[in-house]
């Protein structure tokens, strides 16, 4: 049976309280800092399911030897992140994300970690009914344990890590990749709009022979005619280029 999977978070803002500054606003006081931790371990006939092998999983705090990795005292794959945001103007977001894998936090070793900072913008300057996001995001890290796809979103003992029953709760990135994504949804209505999407993604050829190019634009909308009555539609465009597949750019809607 197993692995199992647990998780633990501690988000805080540290201005909050504050409220003087600009127009009774502290211009700190959007911030919001939060620090995360998921565990896989036990199971898969390597490590039975105890408080003991749950406790050594919880309070373990990076990479272990081989020796210990292959044992029953193995703490299994911890995957920690840290994330930061902040609400600089009641329309305006920045924020990043930080992932990595066998380290306690992100902040301890930066050159191991996955980054996906991005901006949202609730509404632009002449168009309040406009919202804009924009993001970008790489697993593709020049650093020896990151190459070729065998650190993010890998380990060799759980091979099926990250994922809960079957579906996956990582990033879209994937491994040793390269990325960014925009999208912007102009709000007719409380419950009627129309969104337009963009996504790029760039995977290393350390990783997939050739590397992989992958282009995704969509475009959705929702009406609501009557408050009984919903349309939803959803048309998409993909490309993609992966030599090890198709020599030449495959595309389709």
């Amino acid at each position: 049976m197993g692995p199992y999977i647990f998780g633990n978070k501690l988000s805080f803002k540290p201005f909050a309280r504050y409220s003087w500054g600009l127009g009774g606003h502290h211009p700190f006081q959007g911030i919001e800092i939060s620090f995360a931790r998921t565990n896989v371990f036990a199971g898969q006939n390597h490590v039975p399911l105890t408080f003991g092998s749950f406790w050594n999983s919880f309070t373990s705090t990076g990479a272990v030897p081989l020796d210990v990795k292959l044992s029953r005292n193995d703490p299994g794959a911890r995957f920690a992140s840290f994330d930061f945001s902040w609400q600089m103007l009641p329309w305006f977001n920045m924020y990043i994300d930080m992932f990595t894998h066998d380290e306690v936090t992100p902040l301890a070793a930066p050159r191991r970690a996955a980054f996906n900072p991005g901006v949202y913008f609730a509404r632009l300057p002449g168009l309040p009914k406009l919202d804009l996001r924009l993001e970008g995001v790489t697993t593709n890290r020049f650093v020896s344990p990151a190459v070729g796809g065998f650190f993010f979103y890998y380990e060799f003992l759980y091979r099926n890590v990250y994922v809960n029953n079957g579906n996956l709760f990582g990033s879209w990135i994937g491994r040793d990749a390269n990325g960014y994504q925009a999208w912007s949804t102009y709000h007719l209505g409380p419950k009627t709009s129309v969104q337009v999407g963009y996504r790029n993604v760039k995977i290393s050829p350390e990783y997939i022979p050739g590397g992989n190019t992958q282009q995704i634009g969509n475009v959705a909308a929702i009406l609501r005619p009557r408050p009984d009555v919903e349309f939803r539609g959803l048309m998409q465009f993909e490309g993609w280029l992966e030599p090890v597949l198709a020599p030449t750019r495959q595309q389709g809607q």
